[in-house]
């Protein structure tokens, strides 16, 4: 028992032992200081090492954009750390950008960090600042300088001016350099050759880089006289006669500028022998007023500045008045009828700006404007007149019109005018006649005065050509009032199978009005009331059948003869029907009459007769101009054109039929001395002439289905042939 308690006691001991024998680890302790140097890309954090704990290896600073940095983010290390004060440099960063920052401490995989503080890197902004003026120079020196108004986002490291021979856009290798910070400097400027225009900027450098100021010019002194040197200012207020300019006299050159301003013009280039402002003298800015311009146009202006030396001018510029609106006046109106008038516009100005539309306005009303009725009449932006036509007029009404004309500054009026239109013009409609025979016919019209206060005289003109070579009062005479009113008027002494044209007249005091033309045609008809087609060819109107009547166109029966003995002792007139038959052979071929019949003269309707052998040989000139009389054969293809065509009347062949005339002839046979109906029917055709031969024979022509001849012979009288009639010339 007393040795297990004994055992028991050295197992106690030994775990006392064993824990009194371990070493005891001690904590790294870091802090983080402040941010120094704080520039657009760079900048310096201290941090302190409080306690290197059982031997530290690395030590720095980790950054970022957000809270918390750690080593994982961007991180400056240091190696063999020591207790106290450490810096580190922070580069890349981003210019006007919050970075937050914690000191390190580290053993391996082991870290701690010191407290997060931010900090905002500088703004990349330039310098602001102006160049000085140039005070004195020489030959070969100047003093000038600059003014830093403002430093930018981190401070002014290098100030000076920059000088070269041209325009500077950038800094050059002249310069000089004059100390850092803001606020006004001068610049001693050596080396300048003499007689040179130098172009002169102040410039100023920071972090963010070099920022240059506004450009001056002078000229180094020579033994050379040297005119000044002017700027010319921008151009503001422009009206339609105005604008203000001015510029800048930057060096006087090499001697006193005695007079400045601008000079301007319409071309580039403006000089003083163009128009000027007179702005005082010496060096230093100045305002000029122009005036005295025209609306809408482009003018160049240019400062100046004249010395002994000369004359000289600074940058051109450009400038467009205001347009104004036209000015214009209202044509005379004129050609005024109940719906309508001519009028117009003559511009005298264009306002200095293309005419976007231009026309007459009107109204009932006073004043007219562009929102009541109006013509368009073209935007062509030239000076002077231009018509325009005042269509949609209401009669009887008196209306109020100007002129008007529209461009980019506006609408603009003529003077006012008014007029007043009259009673409408009346309106007239020719209709369809009705024939009362064929030689009287009624014409017929319709007719509106389109007016209870104007009467209109309404007359008919006819003719038979659209001369209208006749006129006649229509039935009523006068009409008055805004309805319709139908009008007539009989005429007589007409020629049957001739075409007529007609149409009404209306007469007012407004005008007239004529009716469309109308035509209509006579017929032809015999006393037995027979109607005959006509046909022209050439210069003749013939009938288009031949002649079937049995009474003189007096009305006299012309005696029937059927006897055949009765017929060849007749010597006065008479007439019978092929074979004695009426009914087969007058609606064809028409009647057969002696040569007496035929010298009665009457024979053919009124305004008709029996052609002569010179009217029937003027028919075949026409149908052949190589007709001539030669053994009976008058020609030898016109009795084609004559014939009709086929065999449903003419024999076989009926050869070198055409009817191309119109004429239709039919073999309408004969009958002879001896009173017997020759076998000619379907075989020849003979017609009777006015012409006589001897006291016993008269003249024929005849045609055959054997050919296409037109054969003239002279015949008994007694003889029985066809009549083909032709209308008096």
């Amino acid at each position: 028992m007393k040795t297990i308690r004994l055992f028991l006691c050295f197992i106690l001991l030994g775990i006392l032992f064993l824990q009194t024998c371990k070493k005891v680890e001690k904590e790294m302790l870091v802090s983080t200081g402040t941010v120094s140097n704080i520039l657009t890309t760079t900048a310096d954090v201290s941090g302190k090492i409080l306690d290197l704990g059982n031997g530290a290896t690395q030590y720095g600073h980790c950054y970022s954009k957000t809270t918390n940095p750690t080593i994982a983010d961007t991180k400056i290390d240091h190696s063999s750390p020591a207790l106290g004060d450490y810096t580190s440099a922070l580069e890349g960063l981003e210019a006007g950008t919050k970075y937050y920052v914690k000191a390190y401490l580290s053993r391996g995989n082991n870290v701690v960090y010191g407290n997060e503080i931010n900090f905002t890197t500088a703004s990349a902004a330039l310098p602001e600042l102006t160049t000085n003026a140039i005070t004195t120079f020489t030959k070969t020196t100047a003093v000038s300088g600059g003014n830093i108004t403002n430093q930018g986002g981190t401070p002014v490291t290098a100030r000076g001016v920059c000088w070269s021979l041209a325009t500077i856009t950038t800094l050059t290798n002249n310069k000089t350099t004059d100390g850092t910070g803001i606020g006004i400097f001068n610049s001693d400027i050596t080396g300048l050759t003499p007689g040179t225009n130098y172009y002169l900027r102040a410039y100023a450098t920071n972090s963010g880089g070099t920022k240059l100021g506004n450009e001056v010019t002078f000229t180094t002194t020579s033994d050379t006289p040297v005119p000044p040197t002017v700027a010319t200012a921008n151009v503001t207020s422009v009206t339609s006669s105005s604008a203000v300019c001015g510029g800048e006299v930057t060096n006087e050159g090499s001697a006193s500028v005695t007079a400045k301003g601008v000079c301007w013009s319409k071309i580039v280039n403006p000089l003083t022998l163009n128009s000027t402002t007179t702005n005082g003298t010496g060096l230093g800015s100045f305002i000029s007023n122009i005036t005295g311009l025209d609306p809408g146009t482009k003018y160049y202006v240019r400062a100046y500045a004249t010395s002994s030396a000369g004359t000289a001018y600074g940058t051109e510029y450009n400038f467009t008045t205001n347009a104004v609106v036209p000015t214009l006046n209202t044509i005379t109106v004129n050609s005024i009828t109940s719906t309508s008038a001519n009028s117009g516009g003559d511009i005298t100005n264009l306002g200095g700006s293309d005419i976007s539309g231009k026309g007459v306005c009107w109204s009932m009303t006073s004043p007219p404007t562009i929102s009541d009725t109006k013509t368009s009449d073209g935007p062509t932006s030239v000076l002077g007149n231009y018509m325009s036509y005042v269509a949609g007029l209401i009669p009887e009404k008196t209306y109020h019109i100007r002129a008007y004309a529209t461009n980019s500054a506006g609408t603009s009026y003529g003077n006012e005018l008014t007029f007043a239109t009259p009673c409408l013009a009346p309106t007239s409609i020719s209709n369809d006649p009705t024939l009362l025979t064929n030689l009287t016919a009624t014409l017929n019209g319709t007719v509106n005065a389109n007016s209870n206060g104007c009467s209109t005289t309404v007359t008919f003109e006819y003719g038979t050509t659209t001369s209208y070579d006749k006129t006649i009062n229509a039935s009523p005479n006068s009409v008055i009032g805004t309805s319709a009113t139908a009008v007539s008027a009989a005429i007589t002494g007409l020629v049957s199978g001739q075409t007529y044209h007609f149409r009404v007249k209306a007469v007012s005091t407004v005008g007239t009005t004529n009716g469309d033309d109308k035509t209509f045609k006579t017929t032809v008809k015999d006393n037995d009331a027979n109607v005959y087609t006509t046909i022209t060819i050439g210069t003749q109107v013939w009938m288009g059948e031949n002649l079937k009547t049995t009474k003189y166109n007096n009305g006299t029966s012309i005696p029937l003869v059927g006897d055949a003995n009765t017929w060849i002792n007749l010597y006065t007139p008479g007439f019978c029907w092929y074979n004695n038959d009426a009914g087969n052979y007058s609606s064809n071929y028409g009647a057969l009459y002696n040569w007496y019949a035929v010298n009665m003269g009457k024979l053919c309707p009124a305004g008709w007769h029996v052609p002569t052998d010179v009217e029937w040989h003027t028919l075949m000139l026409f149908l052949d101009v190589n007709t001539t009389y030669n053994s009976g054969i008058e020609s030898l293809i016109a009795g084609g054109k004559l014939k009709e065509t086929g065999t449903t009347h003419w024999i076989s062949p009926n050869y070198g039929a055409t009817k191309e005339s119109g004429f239709s002839a039919l073999p309408g046979g004969c009958r002879g001395t001896n009173g017997v109906f020759t076998g000619t029917m379907g075989y020849s055709s003979y017609w009777w002439l006015a012409t006589e031969g001897t006291t016993t024979l008269a003249w024929s022509r005849n045609l055959s289905y054997l050919d296409a001849k037109v054969y003239y012979l002279i015949y008994p009288k007694i003889y029985g042939f066809s009549v083909r009639c032709l209308r008096d010339n």
